[in-house]
C-alpha cells in the first residue's frame, strides 16, 4: 500500500524520538491508523502504552537503576525527581528488571528507635506518629511499624486531635442537628458544611465550638474559575457525635427536640438554611429526599399554627438514577410568621416580609374598621424601630404602657404607624393565632383613640383617662385580643 505525500522516514524518526502516533497524526493531518500502518509495514514494533507516556522523558535501564540505588544509595523518590516521574513508577520498573529492594531498616532515612523512646513519644507525651516522624527525621511508615513490632497499641486517630463533644441537647445542638440533615455531612467521623454564605458558615461553626467541637473554617475559591461563587468550608472531628449522630433516626430527633419548643425553631432555623428557598413571590420551599424528615418539618410547624404542603415527588430527568425530591411549601401569610417565630439569618427577603406584613395590617384594619363603624381613611405608613421609639417617646401615656409597642396612630389624616422589627421581637415567642390577635388588639386599641377624637370631639383632657376607657370598652367587646396585650402590654 503506497502512502501518497507523506514521508515515512520522517515518521519513523519521529516514532523513535518518542513522539506518540496521534501526535504525529496531527502533524501530518492524517488519520492515527495511517501511521500506524505504515510503522507496521516497515517493521517498527509499537510502544506500550507505558512507554508512550514517558512524553520524550528518558527511561532509566537496569544498569542505571541498580546503581543509583544500591551504588549511589538514593531512594525510589530521589531517583523519581532525577528522571521526573514519581516513586510508584521507579518502583514498578525495579520490579520488572528484577531489582531487589532494600529492607526497611536499611534504608537511607531510617533511624534507631528503641521501645523505650517510642513508648515515651508516643504514650506519655502522646505525640502523634506524624510527629515523631518529622522529629527523627524520617518516614511515617517506619514509626507505624516501629509500633507494630513492639506491640505499643495504637491511640485511636480522632480521640488524640479532638476532644469529645457534649451530646447533652441544647440551642446549639439542635440547630446543628437541622443543619445536618440538610447541607451538612458526615464522613469518616468528619462532620463538614461547604456554603456559599459567610455568615451561614460562621453561625454553624460557632455551633459546633460551643458543644466542643475543635472547628475550623477555610475559604474556597478556584482562581482559573473567576465566575464560580467564593465557597466557605466548615469542618470538625468528633468520634463520639458521629458514633451518635449516625444512630439517630427521625423517631429519636423528634422525641428528643420536641421537649423544648426553642430547641424545635433552632432544628427547623439549621434545617431551613440547609434547604429552604424564599422567593419574590413571598411563598417558602423547604425541599428534601427524604419525605419522613419534610413530614416532621410540617409536624413541627403546626405547633406554631404554621401550615404547609408538600408536594412531589419530583424526578430527575437528567439523571434518573437520582432520588425524587419533594417539596414543602408556606404560603405568604403564614411565611410572614414563620420569619418571626424561627428568624433565620440568610434565605430572607426583608422587603418581600414587609410588604407581607402590610398587607396583613391591611386586611386586619379593614376589618375592624367595619365592626367599630369607623368612617374615616386609614393609612398605613411603616417605619423602623429607631422611628417606632422617637414615636413613642413623644407619646403622653408612655408610662402607662411599654415603650416596644408596635403601632401608634395620628389623626388628620388617620394615619396608623407600625414597626415590623419590633413586632418580631415582642411576639417571637407566640404562635401564629396569637400573633393575629396581637396584631388586631393593637389596631382596635389605636381605632379606638381615632373614634374617641372624632366621634367626642377629644372630650377626654387627660390621656391617662381616655386609655382607661379603651382597655374597660376591649376588654368587655374584644375580650381575645386584649388578654394578649395586657400579657404583652400593660
Amino acid at each position: 500500500m503506497k502512502f501518497l505525500g507523506l514521508p515515512i522516514k520522517k515518521i519513523i524518526n519521529l516514532y523513535g524520538d518518542n513522539i506518540s502516533s496521534r501526535e504525529i497524526a496531527k502533524n501530518f493531518n492524517c488519520s492515527q491508523n495511517t501511521i500506524l500502518r505504515i510503522l507496521k509495514n516497515n517493521n517498527i514494533p509499537r510502544k506500550s502504552n507505558s512507554e508512550g507516556k514517558l512524553k520524550g522523558k528518558y527511561k532509566p535501564t537496569k544498569k542505571e537503576l541498580e546503581k543509583l540505588y544500591w551504588g549511589d544509595n538514593l531512594s525510589t523518590v530521589e531517583i523519581g525527581k532525577k528522571f521526573g516521574f514519581n516513586n510508584g513508577t521507579i518502583r514498578r520498573w525495579m520490579i520488572k528488571h528484577g531489582i531487589s529492594r532494600k529492607p526497611l531498616s536499611e534504608s537511607k532515612f531510617k533511624v534507631k528507635l528503641s521501645k523505650e523512646e517510642l513508648k515515651k513519644l508516643y504514650i506519655d507525651q502522646k505525640l502523634s506518629t506524624n510527629k515523631i516522624a518529622k522529629m527523627l527525621n524520617t518516614d511515617i511508615e517506619y514509626v507505624r511499624r516501629k509500633l507494630i513490632f513492639y506491640g505499643i497499641e495504637r491511640r485511636d486517630n480522632i480521640e488524640t486531635v479532638t476532644v469529645k463533644v457534649d451530646l447533652k441537647l441544647c440551642k446549639n445542638m439542635a440547630y446543628i442537628l437541622g443543619v445536618m440533615k440538610g447541607d451538612g455531612g458526615l464522613v469518616n467521623n468528619n462532620v463538614s458544611l461547604c456554603v456559599t454564605d459567610k455568615g451561614f458558615a460562621e453561625n454553624f461553626l460557632n455551633a459546633l465550638k460551643e458543644i466542643g467541637f475543635n472547628a475550623n473554617m477555610s475559604n474556597r475559591v478556584k482562581k482559573e474559575e473567576p465566575q464560580h461563587k467564593e465557597k466557605w468550608h466548615v469542618w470538625g472531628s468528633s468520634k463520639n457525635f458521629a458514633i451518635w449522630y449516625k444512630n439517630l433516626t427521625i423517631e429519636h430527633i423528634e422525641n428528643i427536640i420536641s421537649k423544648n419548643a426553642e430547641y424545635v425553631k433552632e432544628f427547623i432555623r439549621g434545617f431551613y438554611e440547609s434547604e429552604g428557598h424564599h422567593s419574590k413571590k413571598e411563598h417558602i420551599d423547604i425541599s428534601n429526599s427524604n419525605l419522613n424528615l419534610l413530614l416532621l418539618v410540617q409536624k413541627l410547624l403546626i405547633n406554631f399554627g404554621i401550615m404547609s404542603n408538600i408536594y412531589g415527588p419530583y424526578y430527575n430527568k437528567k439523571n434518573p438514577k437520582w432520588k425524587p425530591m419533594y417539596n414543602l411549601g408556606i404560603n405568604k401569610f403564614d411565611a410572614f410568621h414563620f420569619f418571626c417565630t424561627i428568624s433565620p439569618i440568610i434565605k430572607f427577603k426583608h422587603n418581600v416580609w414587609c410588604n407581607t406584613y402590610l398587607n396583613i395590617i391591611r386586611k386586619i384594619s379593614k376589618k375592624f374598621k367595619n365592626i367599630l363603624g369607623f368612617k374615616n381613611d386609614i393609612k398605613i405608613n411603616l417605619i423602623s424601630s429607631e422611628e417606632m421609639k422617637s414615636l413613642l417617646n413623644y407619646s403622653p401615656i408612655k408610662d402607662t404602657i411599654k415603650s416596644e409597642i408596635p403601632f401608634v396612630s395620628s389623626n388628620e389624616p388617620f394615619t396608623i404607624y407600625t414597626c415590623v422589627e419590633t413586632l418580631k421581637e415582642i411576639t417571637k415567642n407566640l404562635n401564629k393565632s396569637e400573633r393575629n390577635l396581637f396584631m388586631g388588639g393593637a389596631i382596635i386599641h389605636e381605632l379606638y383613640h381615632g373614634l374617641i377624637n372624632n366621634s367626642f370631639g377629644n372630650s377626654f383632657k387627660e390621656k391617662q383617662k381616655e386609655e382607661e376607657y379603651i382597655i374597660k370598652e376591649m376588654r368587655e367587646k374584644f375580650p381575645e385580643q386584649r388578654r394578649i396585650l395586657d400579657t404583652l402590654i400593660i
